[in-house]
C-alpha cells in the first residue's frame, strides 16, 4: 500500500500508514505477492468481464481466508 502527499506532509502520511498497518494481518503482503504471480495467467485465461469477480473472490473469499 502506498500513501503519499507529494512531499507536502511526509511525516503525516508516514503516521497514517503506520496506523493503518497495525490493523492489517502481517502476512497480507504475501497474499498480494501471490496475486501478482497469478496476474499473467488470469489475463490469459479469464475474460476481462469476469476478472473483477475473480479478484474479489481471491481477496474476499476462500483464498484470503486460507492465506491470512
Amino acid at each position: 500500500m502506498a500513501i503519499g502527499s507529494e512531499g507536502t506532509a511526509s511525516v503525516f502520511t508516514r503516521e497514517l500508514k503506520t496506523k493503518i498497518e497495525r490493523f492489517l494481518p502481517h502476512n497480507l503482503g504475501s497474499l498480494a505477492a501471490f496475486a501478482g504471480r497469478l496476474r499473467p495467467g488470469v489475463a490469459r485465461n479469464i475474460p476481462w468481464a469476469q476478472r473483477r469477480a475473480f479478484w474479489a473472490w481471491v481477496f474476499k473469499g476462500i483464498p484470503r481466508r486460507q492465506w491470512v
